[in-house]
């Protein structure tokens, strides 16, 4: 029993940790796409890293059991496949729900 409360323990170490880092994480992703946009077009290669980051956050997000970041990743990953250069305003208004719903986890109760 000792080896798997420890596991448990470790696991909640991890899962913290992961949530500690998604701010910091959040604005890393942020930063490619205000980058993405320093061109007219925007560039193509750095959209495309964005999306490959915000998928590996949705889909981390939900191994951690984080659903409702989970859901508002994908629905910011909906909208840069959506084409995001036609509607740069979806993109950023799907980054604020993310945003929010980031903050609303690391300064949530009981944290």
């Amino acid at each position: 029993m000792p080896d798997r409360e420890a596991a448990l323990a470790r696991m909640r170490q991890v899962r913290e940790a992961y949530c500690e880092g998604l701010p910091a994480r959040l604005a890393a992703i942020e930063a490619v796409w205000a980058e993405a946009w320093r061109q007219d077009p925007p560039h193509a290669a750095s959209l495309d890293e964005v999306h490959r980051l915000v998928h590996g956050l949705a889909g981390t997000a939900g191994t951690f059991g984080l659903a409702q970041v989970s859901a508002a990743a994908l629905r910011l990953e909906e909208r840069l496949v959506a084409a995001p250069e036609a509607d740069r305003s979806a993109v950023d208004r799907a980054f604020e729900e993310l945003r929010g719903t980031v903050a609303s986890l690391v300064t949530g109760p009981g944290r």
